[in-house]
């Protein structure tokens, strides 16, 4: 799995000779690039603050953040209509 970091170019160039980068792109005061879990591990122990720019568990968490409300009144929802499914009426 590849990782797509950002992270500032001091701490970088500190790290870059012991992770297998690729993509590398500095811009002004960061640099992002891709890494592979080995790398990304790495990265993690090393204690230099970096962000992870397209992690599929960064945008869940965020997707369930900003809508778990939503979420909770669909599954509620659908229960109700679940339950109402059993309902018996009298007929006239």
């Amino acid at each position: 799995m590849n990782y797509k970091i950002k992270m500032k170019k001091d701490d970088f160039f500190k790290i870059h000779n012991r992770i297998a980068a690729n993509d590398v792109n500095v811009l002004k005061d960061e640099v992002s690039f891709k890494v592979e879990l080995g790398s990304y591990n790495i990265i993690k122990d090393s204690g230099y603050k970096y962000y992870l720019e397209d992690s599929f568990k960064i945008k869940f968490n965020y997707f369930m953040k900003k809508y778990h409300l939503l979420i909770i009144g669909l599954l509620f929802f659908f229960s109700l209509l679940y339950i109402n499914s059993y309902r018996l009426d009298e007929k006239k």
